[in-house]
């Protein structure tokens, strides 16, 4: 990664998640609401099966949102899909945003981070060959013009016009991983503009809800996808594990803030 990619555009303060994901492919069965009571320290609300398709849910409110574990196995091959969401859902306080109820970036990684850190160390779960950090962020601005001279900033390689609708741009910017040889990191990013709404409204026992506010935002709209290479061949040591992760969330923070590096 060039020395670019220090230059900060933006910080994580300004940027709000509307979903947060941690991936992990595994070998095995694993046990969903085991995984649940080891991360939460307590069982979930929800949990939610579905043989047939060979998933399992567990979910909660926690925070300002919604958790999820969802596991999917594939008992052919062996394998598990793990995915742990940190995503909108529940109900809005006083105190929150309508358009990002998560709250900031900042806030919302260092929440989900420090539950979700310890998964791929877990006793529970077994020879892990993949992992991934991924999300969806919105940066709100005060118009669309605005809204795209910011993401000129962030995707300087591609030139940007006002008159240009429904733009979409997506890149991998592929790394070394600095913690075990020969892995490489895809830095999957997907980068947007649009226009959100949020609507707040009071629930009536009789006759139909009020509306109490409406909200929007032009936004510029960063997917990431942060992950180790399906070509590795073999699974991710243990004791390289912790360090792996704080790898992806450093290049996680390094594409919001400073947009499409090499």
């Amino acid at each position: 990664m060039s020395s670019n990619a220090t230059k900060i555009i933006k910080p994580l303060s300004d940027w709000f998640p509307e979903h947060l994901r941690i991936t992990l492919f595994c070998k095995g069965k694993p046990e969903t609401s085991t995984i649940w009571k080891d991360l939460a320290g307590e069982e979930a609300l929800n949990i939610i099966s579905k043989p047939k398709e060979s998933l399992t849910i567990a979910e909660d409110q926690w925070s300002n949102g919604k958790l999820r574990l969802i596991v999917k196995t594939e008992p052919p091959l062996g394998i598990a899909r793990l995915d742990l969401r940190y995503e909108r859902g529940g109900t809005i306080s006083d105190d929150m945003d309508i358009l990002f109820p998560l709250g900031t970036c900042e806030k919302a990684f260092a929440e989900f981070f420090e539950i979700g850190n310890p998964l791929p160390g877990l006793k529970t779960i077994d020879e892990i060959n993949r992992i991934a950090i991924a999300g969806t962020a919105f940066l709100p601005n005060e118009s669309r013009q605005k809204a795209y001279e910011i993401m000129q900033k962030y995707i300087p390689r591609v030139k940007l016009d006002l008159e240009d609708h429904d733009f979409l741009y997506r890149i991998n910017r592929r790394a070394e991983c600095s913690v075990i040889e020969k892995l490489l990191i895809n830095r999957l990013a997907t980068w947007s503009y649009g226009k959100i709404k949020a609507n707040l409204m009071q629930v009536q026992e009789e006759g139909p809800d009020l509306p109490l506010t409406e909200k929007y935002a032009d936004i510029c709209r960063c997917e990431f996808d942060i992950n180790t290479s399906q070509n590795f061949s073999g699974p991710i040591p243990k004791e390289k594990i912790s360090s792996l992760m704080d790898e992806l969330k450093i290049h996680t923070s390094a594409i919001l803030e400073s947009g499409d590096q090499k």
